[in-house]
């Protein structure tokens, strides 16, 4: 029990600050923002709005749209996985529900018997459900609520769950939108040893898409993020999206973190393809050899009409 209760604190105290506090519930499953270095909470709703902005959802030209995604986070470092399962839905003109979940899994570590022999191995492993409604209140004009079951469990008997909520603006004039968001509005979580706040966010954002005759459209997008727990800091991103004939898909952008608070800093490429409804998108994160973030990627696959 002891070594068991040992090696649980050293795989908290061996995590970044972030990963503490459940900080995989600001990882967004959707590979499109990926590849636009997660600068995505100004732009268009798409498979996985509850992760962007829920907003959105009410602006939203689609009737329909679900997904899901497969992402390797931190490959090199912690060899963590993220999967996740998004959809929502119009009601009328004016309305929007969605539902999403995701699952993350940390890299295994070794448990010890009190005579110090290896008896196993736990994998930490973390998950969220998400229900979310959006309404639109003028032409252009949302808001957007997420409700969020968080359980983290980190060894056997060892685990808590948090409640959080997300609240999110957006409004779109022509080519031009604007967002904002506080998300992981939360309880505590508690492993038996101390209290960890959820790593809550005041987000805003901007995004401008460009039209170049009838086949071409650029997409441009920037966000900006204050984290309100743990150490704060200020994090943001720049990303841009080129659309052929709304067919195929070439992205890029540039996160600017903080590798001793939160994330750290990284460049990010992606690639997409839609057609008939069906969109499959891969995205991939470039960053430093000693990087945690070198050689993240995911791919997702998505429908919508």
């Amino acid at each position: 029990m002891k070594k068991t209760i040992i090696s649980i604190i050293f795989f908290v105290v061996t995590l970044p600050i972030a990963a503490q506090t459940a900080s995989f519930v600001n990882l967004s499953p959707d590979t499109r923002a990926m590849g636009m270095a997660g600068a995505s909470l100004a732009l268009d709703a798409q498979v996985f709005a509850l992760y962007t902005n829920p907003a959105a959802m009410a602006l939203s030209e689609n009737k329909l749209s679900a997904g899901a995604s497969y992402g390797m986070w931190q490959p090199d470092a912690a060899d963590n996985t993220l999967i996740g399962a998004s959809g929502f839905g119009k009601i009328g003109k004016n309305l929007g529900i969605g539902l999403a979940g995701r699952f993350f899994t940390h890299q295994p570590y070794n448990i010890s018997s009190s005579q110090g022999a290896l008896t196993g191995s736990y994998t930490p492993k973390e998950y969220t459900v998400e229900m979310g409604a959006a309404y639109r209140l003028t032409k252009g004009f949302s808001i957007g609520v997420n409700a969020r079951f968080i359980q983290s469990t980190i060894a056997e008997n060892y685990q808590d769950n948090a409640f959080a909520a997300d609240i999110a603006l957006m409004y779109q004039i022509k080519n031009f939108s604007l967002a904002a968001a506080v998300t992981n509005l939360g309880n505590k979580m508690n492993f038996g040893y101390d209290d960890y706040p959820l790593p809550s966010l005041i987000k805003a954002g901007a995004a401008y898409n460009l039209r170049i005759a009838e086949m071409h459209r650029v997409s441009f997008s920037v966000e900006g993020d204050y984290h309100l727990t743990g150490d704060k800091g200020i994090i943001g991103g720049i990303g841009v999206e080129y659309a052929f004939k709304n067919i195929a898909f070439v992205r890029a952008g540039y996160h600017l973190g903080d590798e001793l608070k939160v994330i750290p800093s990284y460049a990010s490429v992606g690639l997409g393809i839609q057609f008939l409804g069906i969109s499959l998108n891969a995205a991939y994160l470039l960053a430093q050899k000693d990087s945690p973030l070198a050689n993240s990627l995911s791919v997702g696959l998505g429908w919508a009409f």
